[in-house]
């Protein structure tokens, strides 16, 4: 139905993470034509009006979840529970997690841990 796109670049001195989200609506990539779909094919009886509501619905949520990320409350609610089960992990056994930063690295029982080193 769709794919993620996930990339870092240095810019300016500052690290840059940018997510891209692409959904096949109208179409699906050629490369993938025996493995992906597209929604047109699935609900194909929409009407235009259905896809631009559909769309303005989507641009919604995402702008949502853009200012709910920025806010930074969204760390304070999975951050023990993430934490927890970071721990589980083998690799954080004997340097287990103490925190997570709002841009995703890892503050360690001894050390950091870079988000790009993830």
């Amino acid at each position: 139905m769709g794919g993620l796109l996930v990339e870092t670049t240095n810019y300016d001195g500052g690290v840059y993470i940018f997510l891209g989200l692409g959904l096949n609506i109208f179409g699906r990539p050629s490369t993938y034509s025996s493995t992906a779909s597209a929604l047109i094919e699935d609900v194909h009886t929409l009407e235009p009006k259905d896809w631009v509501k559909f769309s303005q619905g989507l641009a919604r949520d995402i702008e949502g979840l853009e200012k709910f990320l920025s806010g930074g409350e969204w760390l304070a609610k999975i951050e023990e529970p993430l934490k927890i089960a970071l721990n589980k992990n083998i690799h954080h056994a004997k340097n287990p997690v103490k925190k997570i930063t709002q841009e995703g690295s890892l503050q360690l029982h001894q050390g950091y841990l870079n988000c790009l080193e993830l």
